[in-house]
């Protein structure tokens, strides 16, 4: 997406700056490195390391994406179709293979148990209860996928599996179409070989279907955004997109809080570089989607809790959100070293956008995902039972940040797909094609040779200027042109019609210079030049 650079995303970066140093200092604080050492001291250090390696990789990122900025064949190229195809398919292979493995150090299945078994005797025929909307939705996916490959934990494993893949491939399409594929490639590569994705798919919860919907909802959003940038934005039938797309969203937010993140890209629709039409289209279409997606939350209170109860379930669906939460980002911490120098790279790299957004003078279009990732961690603290409170979405979120930093290092395209607002619009030059038109069109004064018979047509011939010189030696014996033989008659005739002019003193007029023809000589005549004799006819 192109952004005007604007003083929303100085706001978003001071946040995402004050968010990052806390986030460090947080994770050093409580790692246990250099136990001889104060806490306060560890933080200290464990923020300036993360700093100077940030340093140095924006360095290091700056000089490699120069010398390929500079590359002609590197500008030229178009990256053809099947890359577009190819990328997404190893990211799947790879994060099968890789989440398979990592699966395989969690040897117990764990989580609410009750959902699969719940799933089991629905397709027994009998309707059992379920604590939540999610929980239901859960449910039926696991049953229906059962009833094809049989009652099984396993088959449990394999649809998180799945859920899994699809989730992180979703994200990679909305990175990919927002910022570009580099990042795109980083971000799904990264998450393919974090052990985290892996361990929790032994894990029987509604927060495995409600990751990929969230991850869905997260591309739905950035495709509606986008959508703003091209004609049919325009069209009616978008009004029913921004409909179906508020309805669902109202029910993302109504099954977790946390699907009320994705809102910031219909925010940043507001500051898109080249918007197609006017912005009354895009406050029409943001208007109809926040009243369905209202309508869609109510609705869902309506369904869970009855017409008559409708306040009481929209206060117990409150409290379900409300608390803070022991955040599972340090508890990964604490317990495991590895894990703790893991979370430190994982930080370092994701501060690299923080130093970029100084350097860079053209980032705007990450601003979308920086407070993202930044609401998406915020809320896993401060929104109780959230599925972004897990290791998952809260890796997700640095790893987009990570790939950001990548999306400055490669912004090949960026300096004419940004639009500031200070900046005067440069005069845009016209095709020789144009000009050729333009030069055609101007009024020029066009002379017609000495002699020559204009023709009627579809010529303009307004614009034609003849000058015929009938003062030539050769039109003294004719006298006033005829058809036929000229007569003594005639001549009388011609002479009686002349009215008598007074002899008055009239300033001498100067004639134009095309219409004083000099005398011309048998050799300096030309095709135009035709000798006139008495008693010959013209047809004028």
């Amino acid at each position: 997406m192109k952004l005007r650079k604007t003083w929303i995303g100085i706001c978003v970066w001071v946040i995402y700056l004050v968010g990052m140093i806390f986030a460090i200092g947080v994770t050093g604080f409580v790692s246990g490195l250099f136990l001889s050492y104060d806490r306060y001291i560890v933080a200290g250090g464990s923020l300036a390391i993360c700093v100077v390696a940030a340093v140095i990789i924006c360095l290091i990122g700056n000089k490699i994406g120069e010398k390929l900025n500079e590359n002609e064949k590197i500008k030229e190229w178009k990256k053809p179709v099947w890359l577009e195809i190819l990328v997404p398919v190893i990211i799947a292979v790879v994060a099968f293979f890789a989440f398979s493995h990592s699966s395989l150090l969690v040897s117990e299945f764990s989580g609410n148990l009750t959902i699969y078994d719940n799933a089991t005797v629905a397709m027994s025929g009998e309707t059992p209860q379920y604590a939540t909307a999610a929980e239901a939705g859960y449910a039926s996916v696991l049953r229906v996928i059962m009833s094809f490959l049989g009652n099984s934990l396993n088959v449990a494993f394999s649809i998180n599996l799945a859920l899994r893949i699809i989730m992180v491939l979703l994200l990679y399409i909305a990175v990919r179409i927002s910022i570009g594929m580099l990042p795109a490639m980083v971000f799904g590569f990264v998450t393919a070989f974090v052990p985290s994705f892996g361990y929790s798919l032994r894990t029987i919860d509604s927060a495995q279907l409600i990751f990929t919907a969230l991850a869905f909802e997260t591309l739905l959003v950035v495709l509606y955004v986008k959508g703003f940038e091209h004609r049919v934005g325009t069209r009616w039938f978008y009004k029913v997109f921004s409909i179906l797309l508020g309805g669902f969203m109202g029910l993302m937010i109504y099954l977790d809080a946390a699907a009320a993140v994705p809102v910031v890209f219909l925010l940043s629709a507001w500051a898109l570089a080249d918007i197609y039409g006017e912005t009354f289209d895009v406050c029409i279409n943001e208007i109809l989607l926040l009243l369905s997606g209202v309508a869609a939350f109510i609705g869902m209170l309506i369904w869970e809790g009855g017409t008559g109860s409708v306040p009481d379930t929209y206060y117990r669906w409150t409290w379900r959100f409300y608390g803070y939460n022991n955040s599972p980002w340090l508890i990964m911490v604490k317990n495991s070293l590895p894990n703790t120098y893991f979370a430190f790279a994982i930080l370092g790299l994701a501060f690299i956008p923080a130093i970029l957004y100084l350097t860079k003078e053209r980032c705007e279009k990450i601003t979308p995902w920086l407070i993202y990732s930044v609401l998406m961690i915020l809320v896993s603290v401060f929104l109780g039972e959230t599925v972004a409170n897990s290791e998952v979405m809260i890796i997700a979120a640095f790893v987009i940040l990570i790939s950001c930093g990548f999306a400055c290092f490669a912004y090949v395209e960026g300096a004419d797909d940004i639009i500031e607002i200070d900046e005067p619009e440069e005069e845009k030059t016209e095709e020789p094609e144009q000009e050729e038109k333009k030069e055609e069109k101007e009024e020029k004064l066009r002379f017609v040779p000495e002699g020559m018979v204009l023709p009627l047509g579809d010529e303009d011939e307004e614009d034609l200027v003849p000058n015929f010189n009938m003062n030539r030696p050769e039109m003294a014996d004719i006298g006033v042109l005829s058809v036929g033989k000229k007569t003594a008659d005639t001549v009388a005739e011609a002479a009686a019609a002349e009215p008598s002019e007074p002899e008055t003193e009239e300033p001498e007029t100067k004639e134009p210079v095309e219409d004083k023809a000099p005398e011309k000589t048998n050799e300096e005549k030309d095709d135009f030049d035709i000798t006139l004799k008495p008693g010959d006819d013209f047809d004028i």
